[in-house]
């Protein structure tokens, strides 16, 4: 991804949890919750995991929304095919240094077959 776009889709996911988290509404209703949930004898924290579980399901929204979004699709082709590119260029790499080893292991293998003859007096 380019620049812009990671720092739009950072921007948005940052946006979207910080609207999340200091909804005026949505911190009443849970403070309310928390009040009630202690009146009946709780400590809270079952109003706090649902609204928890809440802004994570929010959030999974907004990042399936912004993952959709034609600016990210496009650069992920755009990575996808360079990652391609890439694997391309190090196989053709790999080919050529496997071709090289071979012929260099054929000629130790000459030398180690002539020195041996040499040695053995053939």
């Amino acid at each position: 991804m380019g620049k812009h776009s990671s720092g739009l889709f950072f921007g948005l996911l940052t946006g979207a949890v910080l609207g999340i988290l200091f909804a005026p509404k949505k911190g009443r209703d849970l403070r309310e919750q928390i009040k009630q949930e202690r009146d009946e004898g709780g400590t809270g924290v079952g109003a706090l995991k649902d609204s928890f579980v809440g802004m994570g399901k929010d959030l999974a929204g907004t990042a399936k929304e912004v993952y959709e979004t034609d600016t990210v699709q496009e650069n992920l082709f755009k990575a996808k095919k360079k990652a391609g590119e890439i694997a391309e260029m190090g196989k053709e790499k790999m080919g050529k240094a496997a071709k090289h080893a071979v012929r260099k292991a054929k000629k130790m293998g000459k030398k180690a077959t002539n020195f041996t003859k040499k040695k053995i007096g053939r």
